[in-house]
């Protein structure tokens, strides 16, 4: 089989590669970048050109060229994506699994935890320093974002608001 042969398999990135065997496996991530590579493969056999792939992908020439020479050096294998690592999480699972416990009973004042006491309580309690944001996505990836409380928001006297 052809490598243009093979890569015409797969035209829509997002769509799950074939033998993919559950809705996991089907939106993982490196597979939709695999499909993404691949579709960029099959536009350049259709005979676009690199610019108008980058565009129809909404991708940098410079990317769309880096994965074209990358097939053409050794086919699927050279093409696939590999995780270059990154920083490791800060929290880890016990860890993750307590902030999530927290978010569930709520505050002693019988209220949602805000952002900010999520931070004071996990330096308190495991001496971890992180963003307000990195706990927002933390707790979104639990799937408890609707759980937390809305800073109190003081009125400002010159608008009429109140305190």
């Amino acid at each position: 089989m052809k490598k243009s042969d093979l890569s015409r398999k797969i035209l829509k990135v997002g769509e799950p590669l074939e033998g993919a065997q559950d809705l996991e496996a089907a939106q993982n991530r490196v597979e939709q970048r695999m499909a993404e590579r691949l579709n960029a493969i099959n536009l350049r056999d259709q005979g676009k050109a690199v610019g108008e792939i980058a565009g129809a992908l909404g991708r940098h020439v410079n990317t769309v060229r880096r994965w074209l020479r990358l097939f053409d050096a050794g086919g699927m294998e050279r093409l696939r994506y590999e995780h270059k690592g990154g920083r490791a999480r800060k929290l880890s699972p016990s860890q993750i699994d307590r902030l999530g416990a927290w978010v569930v009973e709520g505050s002693p004042s019988g209220t949602g935890f805000t952002l900010k006491e999520l931070a004071a309580r996990l330096a308190i309690e495991f001496g971890v320093h992180i963003s307000q944001q990195q706990i927002s996505q933390a707790v979104s990836r639990l799937g408890l974002s609707h759980r937390l409380s809305r800073p109190r928001r003081r009125g400002n006297p010159g608008n009429g608001g109140g305190c």
